[in-house]
């Protein structure tokens, strides 16, 4: 095995065919043109897109699609209660206004809804939409469903005090008897909107299904991209907070998008500038800098996931200025949970009062596994940074440290009869996020990864993707589906060369997302029946109207940034391209065909400009091609598929017999890869595979 390829500014076509000369070869690139797949609206000024339903007593209904002058009426009597229903068409989020052309004097309720089904019926109204009461965030509308009081005998306008987070459905009806006439409803639009050249980073394919996961992904992600500051928040509709959970997901599918740096950046900064006396990083924070709600509560894993964070921004800007400024805060943190840390062996401990997590209301405490994988992560990624842009010796200490905590968690956690990892030292039930994330940090070995996996799908899988827990009555564990956790296994199949089962996956959790109204965004949280899950903690919906609150399942989140890895996997395993090194110094070029795909295209941004990747698979042949920036170094491993002749140019570089050809480049089998080395920069290649 020798040297990886370095790829400097190239543009090289690898191409796997069969025995026509190379010249013969197909090497047209794939569809480029993704402006049908995406769902960010074409101007901040977005109208309802049909009346879904008016009542008797609504009067020309559809005059409020436009700002015209021609308005619609309701009028309610004491016998009637009329309802205006619109369809935005899509989950959006931003500020209502309405346009009066008469009034009589009563209020006007605007009710939102991300899904239709859990908009509070009559006789409940004027009801609340689907949720009560506002967000946490305090840029949000203080009641989620307001009433307007237009100015009656003339015309008037009213926007919403503050933002409505996020709704496909608006309910609009008179709070007493009365009338009005309107001439437009409309929403102004107030998360980032990139627009088509926006997009640093986009991917496309023959599967069509893949493509749309991927930029209702994207939009989802655009949904908690807040603006003046920019931040990154949980979810469009609550807690419209920036979570540190979630930023572990957001962060990175941010750079993989629409790259806004700054974005991440200032949500970390924003959890840093609140760093208690004693070293504790608050879990999450209110983005305009006030004091969040939830801010005392205590999530011994969120102060490790902060630093995982900042290792994340790290990798994918190499903004060591930064990074220098934040040592500070990350060295505190990690003083604050070595505290918590059991000499015996290394592992830490959460005390119940410290045992919040990702899945409230459950709190496990003691040696729980996933506070494990989330502190080894942590002390990893704080051992880059220190070794970065900090203090070497410091790193060597972390990594010993980190050698010392993924010895133990194996020794502990590991259930070698079941093949899955524990929930906790006291619980011997088999819970998803551990599994996943022993794999996706390194703390489990190939073989464990392997058999973790198996396990998975034996003992969690079911119709609408992988369940929480094996069991469904563990008080330390809520079963449902948890996207977060889905993601994170799509990045462990990938990781593991299971590609074809991580599209499996993204097909049955994701897909469906897309086949549900809203049908345009990834959703906070999915029970094993395919509705949103509740914060109850057996999972079960309080549906009975009209109490609402955080039992109902119109409370759960349908735009969250969590939600969104599918854009991690399909661009790094998929199409191939993910980093190795601090910004892209390096990186990894290694497409995968899922089932029965043709080809992918794409382009992933790095602080140097996009790397452009595209490949063609037949059972002929496959054909690869990238670009990438000046000062990036690429190691190209191309599926190998029974090769027995490669030619580089036109010319044999390779034979399966033979092996090199003196004077081409290097060319190694590397298990079900073939490895490419030693391409001369500067010019296009062609490699064309004979497999018969």
């Amino acid at each position: 095995m020798r040297g990886i390829a370095a790829l400097l500014g190239v543009l090289g076509v690898l191409a796997f065919a069969a025995a026509p000369p190379a010249s013969a070869q197909p090497r047209s690139a794939p569809p480029s043109d993704f402006s049908r797949y995406r769902l960010d609206p074409q101007s901040d000024v977005i109208y309802p897109e049909a009346v879904a339903s008016a009542s008797p007593g609504v009067t020309d209904p559809s005059a409020v699609l436009a700002q015209d002058g021609h308005a619609a009426r309701i009028a309610r009597t004491p016998l009637d209660d009329p309802v205006l229903l619109l369809d935005f068409g899509r989950d959006v989020s931003g500020v209502v206004e309405v346009g009066f052309t008469d009034a009589s004097g009563s209020g006007v309720a605007l009710m939102p809804a991300e899904r239709l089904k859990y908009m509070v019926p009559a006789p409940y109204f004027p009801g609340t939409g689907d949720v009560l009461g506002d967000a946490a965030g305090s840029d949000d509308a203080p009641d989620r469903a307001p009433t307007a009081r237009p100015k009656p005998g003339g015309p008037s306008t009213y926007a919403t005090p503050g933002v409505l987070g996020a709704q496909r459905w608006l309910a609009i009806r008179l709070t007493e008897p009365g009338s009005v006439s309107i001439d437009y409803v409309r929403l102004r639009y107030t998360p980032y909107r990139p627009g088509p050249r926006g997009y640093k980073g986009w991917f496309l394919s023959s599967d069509d299904q893949l493509n749309r996961i991927w930029f209702a992904s994207a939009y989802t992600e655009q949904m908690i991209h807040r603006l003046d500051p920019e931040m990154l928040l949980d979810g469009a509709k609550r807690d419209r907070l920036v979570w540190i959970g979630d930023l572990t997901v957001s962060g990175p599918v941010e750079m993989l998008t629409t790259a806004r740096a700054a974005a991440f950046r200032n949500s970390l900064a924003l959890i840093a500038s609140k760093q208690k006396p004693d070293g504790y990083l608050p879990a999450n924070g209110d983005p305009r800098g006030q004091f969040s709600r939830f801010e005392d509560l205590t999530f011994a894993s969120y102060v490790a996931l902060w630093t995982v964070a900042l290792d994340q921004y790290y990798r994918y800007t190499a903004d060591a200025a930064f990074v220098r400024r934040m040592l500070p805060a990350m060295r505190r943190s990690l003083d604050w949970l070595a505290k918590r840390v059991d000499p015996s062996d290394g592992l830490f401990r959460t005390s119940p009062a410290e045992a919040n997590n990702w899945h409230p209301p459950d709190q496990p405490s003691g040696k729980v596994a996933d506070t494990n994988t989330n502190y080894y992560a942590a002390l990893r990624g704080a051992a880059e940074l220190e070794r970065g842009v900090g203090d070497a010796s410091r790193g060597a200490a972390l990594t010993k440290q980190s050698a010392r905590l993924r010895k133990s968690f194996n020794a502990e956690f590991w259930d070698d009869a079941a093949g899955m990892y524990r929930l906790s030292d006291s619980d011997g039930h088999f819970p998803g996020d551990a599994n996943v994330d022993a794999i996706v940090t390194g703390l489990a070995g190939p073989s464990r990864a392997r058999r973790a996996l198996a396990g998975m799908r034996k003992r969690l899988w079911t119709r609408l993707g992988s369940a929480t827990i094996d069991v469904a009555d563990d008080p330390s564990m809520t079963r449902y589906i948890s996207p977060f956790v889905v993601g994170l296994e799509l990045l462990a199949r990938g990781q593991t060369g299971d590609v074809p089962g991580a599209v499996d996956l993204t097909r049955r959790s994701f897909g469906y997302f897309l086949s549900a109204d809203p049908a345009s965004t990834m959703w906070e949280k999915l029970d094993v029946n395919g509705e949103p899950a509740t914060y109850n903690p057996d999972g079960v919906g309080n549906d009975v109207f009209p109490a609402q609150g955080i039992f109902q399942r119109g409370f759960s989140s349908l735009a969250q940034g969590w939600s969104t890895l599918p854009i991690e996997f399909l661009t790094g395993y998929v199409l191939g391209v993910r980093l190795t090194a601090p910004g892209y110094a390096r990186f990894a070029f290694a497409p995968t065909p899922a089932p029965r795909m043709r080809w992918a295209r794409g382009v992933v941004p790095t602080p140097r400009g996009g790397i452009a990747a595209w490949w063609r698979s037949s059972r002929r042949g496959f054909v690869a091609s990238l670009r990438a920036p000046r000062g990036l170094r690429a190691s190209v491993r191309l599926p190998l598929h029974g090769a027995r002749v490669l030619r580089v140019d036109g010319r044999v570089a390779w034979r399966r017999h033979g092996g090199d050809v003196a004077g081409g480049p290097r060319v190694r089998p590397a298990g079900r890869r073939l490895r490419v080395t030693g391409l001369a920069t500067g010019r296009r290649h062609v490699l064309a595979e004979v497999r018969r």
